[in-house]
């Protein structure tokens, strides 16, 4: 299947509803936050169609990303990347009620890639994006049902290693309440380039966080540059904490070979960057976006 998209016009020219009110959603793709469902998959892109509403702000949507139902709460703004086209529609229904997991996970691939092409590469889609992207290095180096890489610590224990879309940095949990110095050096040593942070345990249910900030993408071709370095830092961390299982990792990837999802994306957008005029206040020029119909 290979939905595509006819440009429609909007009804507002920017996506960002101020609230849904009695706006049906129905077969509309939103963006959605890890906020608005703590339990985030690593198959999940950060959007999905909704396929049914509530009118009290509830609305099931489907993950384009791991083709799963998920019941949100919509809040505040909603930003709508496109509407599915009935056609469409109809058939993600069909699969749902015959729980055709294989023709929901690629019409649900398909219509991603055709979200993303529409809307082109702007703020709103950048961490989907990204997320996208973080989403093949789990899978090939932690595949597990979390959205995570988990890596083990010296005397026990693990940290796990989760994008932060909106930053485009990284956010490494350890399970303690103390710093770990020699996690703290192999960061470090993994990432060069990056800012590593460290966030001290705050509350009784805290633990020990440290953040790596990275300069924000402005393109496709820099965000899958980013994910590409986030990778091998990943993989410097494992060949220095966990020998064995980067070994193993390695002869894999040598046959089977690392997925790069962002190279199905046109890099035909990009965000101005904001450049500091001495003596003069920066502006910040828009950003291109846009809504449309999945077919």
């Amino acid at each position: 299947m290979n939905p595509s998209i006819k440009t429609s016009s909007p009804v507002s020219v920017s996506p960002v509803l101020p609230g849904i009110g009695t706006l049906s959603l129905r077969r509309a793709v939103l963006q959605t936050s890890p906020d608005q469902d703590p339990a985030t998959y690593a198959e999940d892109l950060g959007m999905g169609v909704v396929v049914s509403q509530d009118g009290q702000g509830g609305v099931e949507l489907l993950e384009l990303g791991s083709g799963r139902l998920r019941t949100v709460t919509v809040e505040g703004p909603v930003v709508i990347l496109g509407w599915v086209l009935l056609s469409t529609f109809e058939r993600l229904q069909s699969a749902l009620a015959e729980e055709r997991s294989d023709s929901l996970s690629r019409l649900g691939w398909a219509l991603a890639l055709r979200v993303l092409e529409q809307n082109g590469f702007n703020a709103v889609t950048r961490s989907i994006i990204l997320r996208m992207g973080f989403r093949d290095v789990v899978r090939d180096l932690d595949p597990h049902e979390g959205a995570a890489v988990r890596l083990l610590l010296d005397g026990g224990g693990v940290a796990r290693i989760a994008l932060d879309p909106e930053s485009a940095g990284l956010r490494i949990t350890t399970g303690k309440l103390a710093r770990e110095p020699r996690l703290e050096e192999a960061l470090q040593r993994a990432f060069p380039s990056a800012e590593l942070l460290a966030e001290g345990a705050v509350g009784a249910a805290a633990s020990q966080a440290y953040l790596l900030s990275f300069r924000l993408p402005g393109s496709v071709t820099e965000s899958r540059k980013l994910v590409a370095d986030i990778r091998r830092g990943i993989v410097a961390l494992l060949q220095e904490m966990e020998p064995r299982r980067h070994q193993a990792l390695r002869e894999h990837l040598d046959v089977f070979g690392a997925r790069d999802s962002l190279a199905h994306l046109q890099d035909e957008g990009r965000i101005r960057r904001l450049e500091a005029v001495e003596g003069s206040v920066a502006t910040v020029d828009s950003v291109p976006g846009g809504s449309g119909r999945v077919h």
